[in-house]
């Protein structure tokens, strides 16, 4: 009777422990395949990290690469400047030339003018005859003064003559050589083009370089990002695992402690009854069944579903987005619920803490596993400003987890959450649950 007693507590116990369980993770996973999952996980970062370590090696070389651009660069902007300084001396030039060019043309003019009048005053008065201008003289001493000033006339006249047609040879060779500068100055401003469409393609292919560069290293930190908020969840499932255990050996040995103390009233009992009456024994019976129906009620999760768990207006949905930081098109596993700073954050449905803390990109953090209509499900609340929850912590639905704020990489004070069917890992549309 006593062993039989005995075995009902232990079995009540059992089942006891047995419920005393982490909603949507202790029968899903087992100590073992967190730590194996764990294990992956770091086997990836360092992975991961590998990665990255030989990326920093590549970026060197591009960095190399890059710097000799900039010094090609450099080079290429000394020499238009050159070419800009050179172009701006052949403009002075062609300036200078053409004030040359305005005095010649104002002396052949004026050349023009006197000789035009010359010819006209031998049209009116005929030619000079210089004989009889000669032979007109009074004298010896006359008649040299007239041939002298015969000769005066003649020379002003070559001189004149000559004078106009170096000028007119000047102001021509001025000409071309203005021509000629203007010449160089196209080539030089075509070569000016050209270095300058060199700078360009210098520039393009340097913001080629940095950007893949910086695409690169985006996207392995990313990644890595990734790893250590799955690993930061692992190590928080393997510690709610590890409390849930404590827990249960806990419940357990306060079972057998409240069996032990039942079984021996029930023997102090029987040892009276058998005293008293020899139908004790057919009596002893009754213990058992009030203890059987004595024994401790297990308690169930709620099956109400999930409620919104805060107020405000979505403005990110599910699924494929151009991030509002990267500017790439990234997967988005939740929903954005925006509100001011501080707005409450309440548990979508009831269920037990599993993390609550900082994560990479996410800020800080709840996680809540929940037990709904027989499935499991993990909620996630990220980029709040403050919680009040911690892990291992039971959760009604409604109740206060956190606030609104904008932590993490974050562009506005918002609530960013997710729902997983099974366990974290498994991100679906939050809106099909509220």
């Amino acid at each position: 009777m006593n062993r039989k007693l005995l075995g009902m507590f232990l079995s009540t116990s059992l089942v006891a422990s047995s419920v005393i369980t982490i909603p949507g993770m202790a029968q899903a996973k087992s100590i073992d395949d967190i730590r194996a999952e764990k294990a992956a996980t770091n086997a990836e970062k360092q992975k991961k990290q590998s990665e990255i370590e030989k990326l920093k090696s590549e970026q060197q070389a591009v960095k190399n690469q890059i710097a000799k651009i900039d010094s090609q660069m450099a080079k290429t902007s000394d020499e238009i400047v050159a070419k800009q300084e050179e172009i701006a001396k052949k403009e002075e030039e062609i300036e200078k030339l053409k004030k040359d060019i305005e005095e010649l043309e104002i002396r052949i003019a004026e050349r023009d003018k006197l000789l035009k009048e010359r010819v006209a005053s031998m049209q009116v008065n005929g030619a000079v005859n210089y004989l009889d201008v000669l032979l007109g003289s009074q004298s010896f001493g006359d008649f040299l003064d007239r041939v002298l000033a015969l000769n005066i006339i003649a020379d002003q006249d070559r001189t004149i003559i000559e004078e106009q047609k170096a000028d007119l040879e000047a102001l021509e060779k001025k000409k071309q050589e203005v021509e000629e500068i203007r010449n160089k100055i196209q080539n030089e401003l075509e070569s000016l083009k050209k270095l300058r469409n060199e700078l360009k393609a210098q520039l393009e292919e340097k913001d080629r370089l940095s950007n893949e560069l910086a695409s690169e290293e985006e996207d392995l930190h990313d990644e890595l990002g990734e790893i250590e908020h799955q690993a930061q969840i692992l190590a928080a499932e393997e510690a709610a695992y590890i409390q849930q255990k404590k827990e249960e050996e806990a419940a357990r040995k306060r079972a057998e402690e409240a069996a032990r103390k039942q079984a021996s009233a029930a023997k102090q009992s029987n040892v009276a009854s058998a005293a008293s009456s020899p139908s004790s024994v057919k009596s002893g019976s009754s213990p058992s069944g009030s203890s059987s129906s004595s024994a401790p009620e297990v308690s169930h999760s709620s099956s109400s579903g999930f409620i919104m768990p805060a107020s405000g207006r979505f403005t990110s949905s599910f699924g494929s987005r151009v991030h509002p930081i990267s500017g790439r098109v990234k997967n988005h596993n939740g929903v954005d619920i925006a509100n001011s700073i501080g707005t409450p954050i309440r548990a979508a449905a009831s269920g037990k803490v599993i993390y609550a803390g900082t994560m990479s990109g996410y800020g800080n953090t709840v996680m809540i596993a929940h037990t709904i209509n027989g499935k499991s499900y993990t909620t996630l609340y990220a980029h709040m400003s403050a919680f009040s929850v911690r892990n291992g912590q039971s959760v009604s639905q409604g109740q206060q987890i956190g606030k609104i704020g904008n932590t993490g990489a974050s562009t506005g004070p918002h609530l960013h959450f997710e729902v997983h069917p099974g366990g974290y890992k498994n991100p679906v549309n939050p809106m099909q649950f509220l």
